[in-house]
């Protein structure tokens, strides 16, 4: 088995004989790892174009091996860097959520990432996509990575502490009674987030 993931080329330090080495920040040395190169499958530099914000980013991608990815620990060691937007976990469903995509999306903040609309001023709110209530039962108090999203006072308060999987359901029962059109861009985005085609 195979763990790939993304981490923004900043953040890479160096080439050395046997392995790559990442840091958060020069300063900050504790956060510092390496991967060794025999247990890297893949590493290439790509820039992406994030369709959300259409600003070109540069990454690297990176594929490693079952035995590094636990035996190291890696992704505890990249849980810093996921604070920060700086690394998409390929497949990272959690929370049964499609996290590359929430990642990417919620970095356009002058859209509802719900129903895209345009939010300015007194109109932009933060939306937990997993409610506070459903972290602190799982023990998460202090939250998780990109769980906030920007969002619009409408959407957040229709969603209010739902799990996107429930407000789905009340946005289908909507789009069933006939109501506005802005409910089918609201389940378009809520099938990219749960990975339902």
């Amino acid at each position: 088995m195979t763990h790939q993931f993304k981490i923004r080329s900043v953040k890479f330090l160096a080439e050395k004989k046997d392995s790559y080495l990442f840091c958060e920040s020069k300063t900050k040395a504790r956060y510092r790892f390496s991967i060794p190169k025999t247990q890297t499958l893949k590493f290439e530099r790509v820039v992406i174009k994030n369709p959300y914000t259409k600003i070109d980013e540069d990454w690297i991608d990176i594929s490693v091996t079952d035995w590094i990815w636990n035996k190291s620990n890696l992704e505890k060691k990249l849980k810093s860097y996921k604070m920060t937007s700086d690394v998409v976990i390929s497949g990272e469903t959690h929370f049964g959520i499609c996290w590359d995509f929430v990642m990417m999306k919620r970095k356009n903040k002058f859209s509802c990432f719900f129903c895209q609309e345009k939010i300015t001023g007194k109109s932009y709110t933060d939306d937990h996509l997993i409610p506070r209530s459903i972290l602190r039962a799982y023990g998460l108090k202090g939250g998780i990575p990109n769980n906030t999203v920007p969002c619009c006072k409408e959407c957040n308060s229709e969603k209010a502490n739902l799990h996107p999987e429930v407000y789905r359901e009340l946005v289908k029962r909507k789009i069933h009674n006939g109501e506005d059109v802005r409910y089918r861009v609201i389940l378009f985005t809520l099938n990219q987030v749960l990975k339902i085609s």
